[in-house]
C-alpha cells in the first residue's frame, strides 16, 4: 500500500472516530432563563403554559408578541387574563394607561418578574423599583392560611431576594412574602379587575414546577384569578427582551445545523484567503496637476494695461510690487535716497552697487515723470527681472 493511501485511510478513520464521539457525547444542559411556553429547558415555562387549559377550563389560550399597549389598547372584553412571565418588565406610560384601563373593565393582569422599570409601579401604589434582600435560602410562602404551607416553598438555584416596598398600603393587598417577611406577591384592585405582581418568576419555570411538589405554589398563585376567566393572553414580547445576549452569533450558534454551516463557511473563507488571496492591483487613474492660473491672470491684466498704453499705471504697480518685495524678502523699509539703504540692499540681494543704483534711478525717474515712455518701461522691467532672477 502506498504512503498516500495510508494517509487517506488514517484521515477517514479520524473523522469516523470524531463523528462517533460527537453523536454519543451527552448534550450540555441549557440553563438560559427563557420563561417561554415552548421551551422544555429547566428555566422554560412549558409546564405552566400547557397547564393553563386545566387551570382555566373555560378559557381560550392565545399568544401576544407585542407590547402591553398594543395588545390591550383596542380590546373591549372583560373576564380575561393577561399573563406576563419575564426576567425584567419595562413598561412606559402608554403601557401603564392601557393596562389600568383594561383592568378597570373587569380583567386581570398577572405580572411576574425580578426587575421592574417604568411608571407602572408608581401607578399601582408600589415603589418605582423593586429592592433586594439577602435571602440565602430563597424561601417564600403565601399569607392566606388556606394556601400557606407549614414548610416554606423553595428550590435550589437562583430564586432571588426581590421584594416590593409599598407606597400606598390602602390599595395593596399582600398575598405572599419571603422568609424575612418582605412582600414578593401582591394584588392591587383597579375598577372591576385587579393587577397581580409577583417577584419570583423562577417559581413558574419547569425546574421549579417539577422540584419537590412546587406546583402547589403555581396553582396557589393562579388560584386568585377568577375561575370564570374566558380568555388567557400569554405574553411573548417581554420574554424576548428578558434574556438579552451579548453574543451576536447566538441565533446561529444556538442551532446545531446553523452552527456547523457557520463553521463550514469560516473554513471555506480561510481556504480562499490562503490559496486565492493574491492581491489584484486596480487601475490607478492619472491625476493631472492643477494649473497655475495666477501667471496667466497677470499676463492678461498686463496685456490690457499695455494695450491701453497706460505706461505710467504699469510702472507704478511694478514699483509697488518691488517695494513690497524689499519689505518681505529683505526686511528693508524703502528709503531709496539714503546710501545706507542702497548698501544694505546690494549686500542682502547679492548684487553690485552699480546694478542697485541703476535700478533705483530708473524707479525714481518713473515715479517723477509725468508720462512713462515704452523705452523707460522696458529698461525698468529688464532691470527688475535681473534683480528677481538673482534673488
Amino acid at each position: 500500500m502506498s504512503r498516500q493511501r495510508v494517509n487517506i485511510a488514517v484521515s477517514i478513520l479520524v473523522l469516523l472516530i470524531y463523528g462517533i464521539l460527537l453523536i454519543s457525547s451527552p448534550k450540555r444542559m441549557d440553563w438560559t432563563l427563557s420563561l417561554s411556553g415552548q421551551d422544555k429547558i429547566p428555566y422554560g415555562a412549558y409546564v405552566v403554559f400547557h397547564q393553563l387549559g386545566s387551570l382555566f377550563h373555560r378559557a381560550r389560550i392565545s399568544r401576544s408578541a407585542t407590547t402591553a399597549d398594543e395588545t390591550l389598547r383596542s380590546r373591549v372584553d372583560s373576564g380575561s387574563l393577561y399573563l406576563v412571565l419575564a426576567r425584567d418588565i419595562s413598561m412606559d406610560s402608554l403601557d401603564t394607561r392601557s393596562i389600568l384601563s383594561w383592568v378597570s373593565r373587569g380583567n386581570q393582569v398577572f405580572l411576574a418578574a425580578q426587575q421592574w422599570d417604568g411608571p407602572l409601579m408608581d401607578s399601582l401604589g408600589l415603589s418605582g423599583n423593586t429592592s433586594w434582600s439577602a435571602v440565602k435560602s430563597g424561601r417564600f410562602n403565601f399569607v392566606n392560611p388556606l394556601l400557606r404551607r407549614n414548610k416554606n416553598f423553595g428550590f435550589p438555584g437562583e430564586t432571588g431576594g426581590v421584594f416590593f416596598p409599598i407606597q400606598d398600603s390602602g390599595r395593596v393587598e399582600v398575598l405572599g412574602t419571603d422568609s424575612l417577611g418582605n412582600i414578593n406577591f401582591a394584588r392591587i384592585s383597579e375598577g372591576r379587575g385587579a393587577v397581580y405582581v409577583n417577584a419570583i418568576p423562577l417559581a413558574f419555570t419547569n425546574y421549579a414546577a417539577l422540584y419537590g411538589n412546587q406546583c402547589a405554589y403555581i396553582n396557589g398563585a393562579l388560584s386568585y384569578i377568577p375561575q370564570g376567566t374566558r380568555q388567557v393572553i400569554w405574553d411573548q414580547y417581554y420574554k424576548k427582551r428578558s434574556t438579552p445576549s451579548r453574543n451576536p452569533l447566538r441565533a446561529i450558534l444556538g442551532n446545531e445545523d446553523l452552527k456547523w454551516a457557520w463553521y463550514l463557511a469560516l473554513v471555506t473563507l480561510l481556504l480562499y484567503v490562503l490559496f486565492n488571496g493574491k492581491r489584484t492591483q486596480r487601475v490607478i487613474p492619472v491625476i493631472l496637476p492643477l494649473q497655475n492660473t495666477s501667471l496667466e491672470f497677470a499676463e492678461t491684466v498686463g496685456r490690457l494695461y499695455y494695450q491701453r498704453r497706460d505706461n505710467k499705471n504699469i510702472a507704478e504697480k511694478m514699483i509697488n510690487a518691488l517695494m513690497d518685495h524689499f519689505r518681505r524678502q529683505f526686511r528693508l523699509s524703502p528709503g531709496r535716497q539714503l546710501p545706507e539703504f542702497r548698501d544694505q540692499l546690494a549686500r542682502r540681494a547679492g548684487l553690485s552697487q552699480e546694478k542697485v543704483r541703476e535700478l533705483l534711478e530708473l524707479v525714481d525717474e518713473a515715479e517723477h515723470a509725468a508720462t512713462v515712455s515704452d523705452e523707460l518701461l522696458l529698461r525698468m522691467d529688464n532691470c527688475m527681472d535681473q534683480f528677481y532672477t538673482n534673488d
